[in-house]
């Protein structure tokens, strides 16, 4: 007799860092989202430099840690995995909306613009959300991957026609062959997605330089 697969609902918690200070001065929120095996703590320490009076950085983590090596030592996190994936992302949905939905209540400027970066599993889980659920980004960056394969691409094509929508990827990503950049590049162009593309000298990484640039522009449209 085969086991039947059932689920509950369980209230859990969940983590996320900031760095910056919500004021009236807050013009620019970014959520950046890290890839597997990475912490959320150690992940946003790499934006440290882009926080302002203007800019808050809010990193949240993925509710799967394990230790990296064996049985213990240094911990991971991942947004899922392939075991029952579809809960992840239903899961991952919730938890990043209901998130925003606290950041919300607290920016007394309400022109706040909101905008998120993924990197590698990281990306995949942004799309998903940005896809699956009500919300909206000024600007979203996916690093060191694309648009996961089962997102409904004619919904993020009406999304992104307000959003700028960047991929970057490293010439050296041992994890991305040419060829596979040469397809996503296809793809997205045949669904009509608003969205440019950066391939820099580096391998599976984000260039700090690089990062400025963008991060910069971006200062600099939000005023």
């Amino acid at each position: 007799m085969e086991a039947l697969i059932e689920h509950i609902t369980i209230k859990k918690s969940a983590r996320y860092y900031r760095l910056g200070t919500f004021s009236s001065k807050t013009k620019s929120v970014w959520f950046v989202l890290h890839g597997y095996g990475q912490l959320a703590g150690d992940f946003i320490n790499i934006f440290e430099k882009f926080v302002n009076d203007e800019t808050v950085i809010i990193a949240p983590e993925g509710t799967h840690r394990f230790y990296l090596k064996g049985f213990s030592g240094k911990v991971g996190a991942s947004w899922m995995t392939k075991e029952d994936w579809e809960k992840d992302i239903e899961d991952n949905n919730a938890y990043l909306t209901s998130l925003i939905s606290k950041i919300k209540i607290q920016l007394s400027n309400q022109n706040v613009k909101f905008n998120a970066l993924g990197f590698s599993q990281g990306t995949a889980t942004l799309m998903r959300w940005f896809s699956q659920e009500q919300v909206d980004f000024n600007q979203i960056i996916l690093w060191g991957g694309g648009l996961p394969h089962d997102v409904e691409l004619t919904g993020i094509k009406e999304k992104s026609a307000d959003t700028k929508i960047t991929i970057c990827i490293g010439n050296h990503d041992q994890f991305i062959k040419p060829e596979k950049v040469d397809e996503e590049i296809e793809r997205v162009k045949s669904a009509g997605i608003n969205c440019s593309f950066i391939n820099y000298e580096g391998g599976h990484n984000i260039d700090l330089e690089l990062l400025g640039k963008i991060f910069n522009q971006s200062l600099i449209n939000s005023k």
